[in-house]
């Protein structure tokens, strides 16, 4: 199973998307292309089975690290929470060059590498294999 699978998307959440002066309330599971270049996304992604991992790991300094690198980008982070197991963030996207479902795809498989490393340097074997990553 690949890392990112550490991280799924809210299946179907109500996220609403500026583009210019409108806004769209959009239902957007994971599965949807995001049709915008641009624009203010909502966006929540959570641990694997809702296990507590990024407190387990301490890693809370993996999701700033993709905030920094977003950031470094051209986009901008207008408020974000935290959670032991998921991210809530408002992310606004400037000009992508990828889409927004790559850019978002990429930050969480960062992530989930960087927590999958930490696992095993802590010899969290057992969270390892109900996690289903090896």
């Amino acid at each position: 199973m690949e890392a990112s699978a550490f991280f799924s998307a809210t299946s179907l959440a109500e996220d609403v998307a500026y583009y210019g002066e409108e806004s769209y309330v959009c239902v957007m599971p994971v599965k949807n292309t995001i049709p915008f270049s641009e624009g203010m996304f909502s966006i929540t992604f959570t641990c694997a089975r809702w296990l507590p991992l990024i407190e387990m790991v301490n890693g809370y300094d993996i999701v700033y690290k993709w905030f920094d690198h977003l950031t470094s980008k051209g986009h901008f982070i207008s408020g974000y929470v935290i959670m032991p197991n998921h991210v809530h963030v408002l992310i606004g996207f400037r000009n992508v060059d990828q889409s927004i479902n790559t850019i978002v795809g990429n930050g969480k498989r960062f992530m989930a590498y960087e927590i999958i490393k930490r696992l095993k340097e802590q010899n969290q074997l057992k969270i390892l294999l109900l996690s289903n990553v090896s």
